[in-house]
């Protein structure tokens, strides 16, 4: 007789992702508490790259990773309207590659979001009209 494990801890075999199929990927059902519940789909030719899609439709790429101090960590690559899949899959190998060097991505974009309160709009703007002059 097989168990069966709790909703949360139920995994699904890796598919072969398609842009077809994660269009008509559907919505779960809100949970009993009302509060919104997620669905995950991960990807079989990239391991670590999934589609998270939520209870309000919305469906984002994610790479999930253990850091170095072998915490769970899901990194958001962005809403699978904007991003193609063939994209996705080559920022998840990107990020893995920058993992594997012993870097966080969510710990390297909190860093550049302190950094980024720190300067002025004005500063971001010269440096952009000095990069169009190089």
């Amino acid at each position: 007789m097989s168990q069966v494990l709790p909703e949360k801890a139920q995994r699904r075999a890796p598919v072969q992702l398609k842009q077809t199929m994660i269009n008509r990927l559907p919505a779960p059902a809100y949970r009993e508490d009302g509060k919104e519940a997620e669905e995950w789909y991960m990807d079989a030719e990239v391991k670590g790259l999934g589609v998270r899609v939520r209870s309000s439709g919305k469906k984002t790429y994610v790479v999930r990773y253990y850091n170095e101090l072998s915490q769970h960590r899901k990194h958001t690559i962005g809403d699978t309207q904007r991003f193609k899949l063939e994209v996705a899959r080559k920022v998840a190998l990107q990020k893995q590659g920058d993992i594997a060097q012993g870097q966080d991505p969510n710990r390297d974009r909190s860093d550049m979001r302190k950094r980024g309160r720190e300067r002025v709009v004005s500063d971001l703007g010269e440096e952009t009209i000095q990069e169009m002059r190089d």
